[in-house]
């Protein structure tokens, strides 16, 4: 009922319809005995049902938790549901319960203390298992879409292998693809920036400066993080609002350019033909991984 499910969300206004896997609870003795266990096959068929709704009206289509891109194969095709990762690796995310116990991921019942006891950086210190690699299935070594894949979903793999860095159920074998991701899926893009567009940074952008690098808020709850300097350079144009090109500054190249644009954080006045489709491209990956 995915692709029906997908028309019925589009008629009524939704903007876009996630094809989220079904994480097994944590009080089930064996995952395999649950209800709610998809195959494969079946996985695949959800999925090419939400490409195809995509295709037919245009609503926008992700995913809140991972597949091991090894098991989608063909991530030119499924592309919007490359990029999601695993949060509790990327080290960007914490879950807080109301109490105040803390979790890496929102699947998990472990705890690593809570931050009315321990505060908040003590708590994502107890998290370093997570962050520093320890969870990744060892048969992913290698490949070359470890950094954005992060072996898949951890929660399921301890789920069906009772280990945290066991292997995803849906795991094929490393590198198993047939067409590569590309970030920016328009080339159109390319020429214009060559021929001088012009970019303006909207003043709807919140920065907040971390480590090293800047969470972007763009829109909504859409949030990515970008390098220190483009971060910097990205503020001062904001402050002055003057325009720029890739020949008027030396700071953001034409991949920098286009990656930024198409994600909706750099303007520009000229129509170039995307209409409401501008805003939907490239938000499902983090830049500071593909770019």
């Amino acid at each position: 009922h995915v692709y029906k499910t997908g028309l019925l969300a589009h008629e009524l206004g939704c903007q876009k319809i996630f094809g989220t896997r079904v994480v097994p609870s944590v009080d089930l003795t064996t995952a395999t005995d649950s209800d709610f266990r998809v195959s494969k096959e079946d996985a695949i068929s959800s999925l090419d049902q939400l490409v195809q709704v995509k295709k037919d009206t245009g609503i926008m289509i992700g995913t809140l938790v991972s597949y091991p891109l090894c098991f989608l194969d063909d991530l030119e095709k499924y592309v919007d549901l490359v990029g999601r990762g695993c949060p509790g690796q990327s080290g960007h995310f914490m879950s807080i319960n109301t109490n105040g116990e803390t979790h890496s991921c929102v699947h998990q019942e472990k705890s690593y203390g809570n931050v009315y006891e321990l505060g908040i950086k003590k708590a994502y210190s107890n998290m370093s298992m997570w962050h520093n690699g320890s969870y990744q299935y060892s048969g992913c070594d290698g490949c070359d879409y470890l950094g954005i894949c992060k072996s898949g979903c951890r929660m399921t793999s301890h789920s069906y292998s009772g280990e945290m860095n066991g292997k995803d159920p849906f795991m094929k074998k490393k590198n198993n693809f047939r067409k590569p991701y590309k970030i920016i899926t328009d080339a159109r893009i390319y020429e214009e920036i060559e021929n001088g567009l012009l970019f303006t940074v909207p003043k709807r952008l919140r920065f907040r400066k971390e480590n090293g690098f800047y969470l972007v808020n763009i829109r909504w709850a859409n949030t990515i993080s970008c390098p220190q300097e483009v971060g910097d350079f990205l503020i001062k144009h904001q402050e002055n609002q003057k325009k720029f090109s890739l020949h008027s500054q030396d700071t953001i190249d034409r991949e920098w350019l286009a990656n930024l644009y198409l994600k909706d954080i750099l303007e520009c006045d000229q129509d170039l033909g995307y209409g409401e489709n501008k805003s939907k491209l490239g938000l499902n990956s983090d830049i500071m991984i593909g770019g």
